[in-house]
Order: C-alpha cells, then sequence, then structure tokens
C-alpha cells in the first residue's frame, strides 16, 4: 500500500486517536498563546480589574498583556468595606506595583458614617497618596469626596492627610494636568494647589 493518510489507515489504534486529538487541541492552546499582545490589551480593555487579574492567570503571555502600561492608564482607587478590612489592601497592592504606568486615577470616597471604617479609608487613602507621589506621571484626576467631609475634623489621622494631600499636589504641580475634577470636595480642594 502506498501512503495511507492516517485517519483512514485500518491500524489505527484507539491510542493513535486520542494523541492526534490531544495534539490538536495543545495547537489550538498554542496558537492562543502565540498572539500579540495588542488582541491582550484591549480585552483587557473591557474586563473589570477582577476580571483581568483572573485572565492575567491562564498563562505568561496573557499575563504579560496584563502588565502592558495600556490597561494600567486608569486606576480607580475605591474601597468596598470587605476591602478596608483586607490587610494588605489588593488596591494598595496594585498601586504599588503599577502606579508609574497610571495617566487618569479616580479616587472614589467611602460612602459611610461608620467612623471607625472612614478612618481606616483614610489611612489608606494616605498610602495611596504617598505611592502617587512618589511614582506617577498622572495626566488626569478625579476626586469624588462623600459628604462626611463633618467627621473628619473627629478622627485621629486627619492631620496626616491633610500633609499626604498637600504632599501629593505639590509633587504633582509640575506636571501637565490635562483634566482635574474635585466633585464635593472642599475639604481636598482648600488643600491642593493646582
Amino acid at each position: 500500500m502506498d501512503s495511507v493518510p492516517t485517519e483512514m489507515n485500518p491500524t489505527l489504534t484507539v491510542f493513535d486517536a486520542i494523541d492526534i486529538q490531544s495534539t490538536e487541541e495543545s495547537d489550538k492552546l498554542l496558537q492562543w498563546a502565540e498572539l500579540p499582545s495588542v488582541p491582550f490589551e484591549r480585552i483587557y480593555h473591557f474586563l473589570h480589574r477582577k476580571d483581568q487579574i483572573n485572565m492575567s492567570q491562564v498563562c505568561r503571555k496573557w499575563s504579560e498583556g496584563f502588565n502592558s502600561p495600556s490597561v494600567w492608564e486608569t486606576f480607580r482607587f475605591s474601597l468596598t468595606e470587605s476591602q478596608l478590612s483586607m490587610d494588605p489592601c489588593p488596591k494598595i497592592k496594585c498601586a504599588e506595583k503599577y502606579s508609574r504606568m497610571f495617566g487618569h486615577v479616580e479616587i472614589v470616597c467611602i460612602r459611610n458614617v461608620d467612623q471607625h471604617l472612614i478612618e481606616t479609608w483614610c489611612r489608606r487613602l494616605i498610602l495611596f497618596l504617598d505611592i502617587l507621589t512618589r511614582n506617577s506621571q498622572l495626566i488626569c484626576l478625579k476626586v469624588q469626596w462623600a459628604e462626611f467631609c463633618f467627621i473628619l475634623d473627629t478622627i485621629n489621622c486627619v492631620e496626616d492627610l491633610k500633609k499626604a494631600i498637600v504632599s501629593f499636589g505639590e509633587s504633582q504641580s509640575q506636571h501637565h494636568w490635562k483634566q482635574v475634577e474635585l466633585h464635593s470636595c472642599y475639604f481636598f480642594s482648600k488643600l491642593l494647589k493646582f
């Protein structure tokens, strides 16, 4: 017999067929892993941060896309009550690792009247502003402050928060901001000088 294709070979065993099928599946997976980083970066833009993290753990190539500056250009600092109880805080860890790539930052204040949670949030904000002071090249800042400003004078870290805001403002003053939005931010705006 001349050369008979493998699919038509009567001596083909079950194990050979399984081997062929698994090779085809691994070839398909290999094709995904060989995609250039640009499609991955575009996919990341459609996902929430939690889903981006899950996607980055699939393989090395997908992780490279997650570390792209375009994925981290925009960062939202908004903490849930459960994140406030985590140590270390996941948002702080992300900021420490990726803040050099931040171009647009949105700070959203916790909407709660529990004094302990507000103080914890303020301490995390102090850390976040310190990271931004050292690492970022921001072009846009948006701050959405809550209505609890009247409580700030009663928390222990208010002076540290004021210092962090002033230090951040001074470090960013030499940059050319394209946009600064301060919503309900009397506390923030009186300390920042842009």
